[in-house]
């Protein structure tokens, strides 16, 4: 979570204990998860998709849809060009590993 996320939600949490409101999480937005793998940016922003961007953020595509049924809880860069996803499905959670074809995914 970026510093500005964590103090924004901080904040709100705060005045929300304060004046005894409850605020559900899902309202403030999931943080966005960005990773670097060579060249290359991945992100998700807590729902299904995951975005790629070549261009060191200034532009990103669509790079793969799980569907509304799946969550991306963590990308983590594990090598140059190696990407890893831990997704959640319902209670469960899975890790996807970035293929060397950079397009598609594989279990671990």
């Amino acid at each position: 979570m970026r510093r500005r996320s964590f103090l924004k939600l901080a904040g709100l949490a705060s005045a929300g204990a304060v004046l005894g409101v409850t605020i559900p999480v899902a309202a403030l937005g999931a943080p966005s998860k960005v990773v670097a793998a060579g060249d290359r940016l991945y992100r998700s922003d807590g729902t299904g998709r995951i975005s790629v961007s070549e261009d060191a953020g200034t532009t990103w595509a669509l790079h793969s849809d799980l569907g509304p049924d799946y969550r991306v809880l963590r990308l983590a860069a594990t090598g140059t060009e190696s990407i890893v996803a831990t997704v959640g499905y319902q209670a469960w959670s899975f890790k996807l590993m970035l293929a060397p074809d950079l397009r598609s995914w594989l279990t671990t």
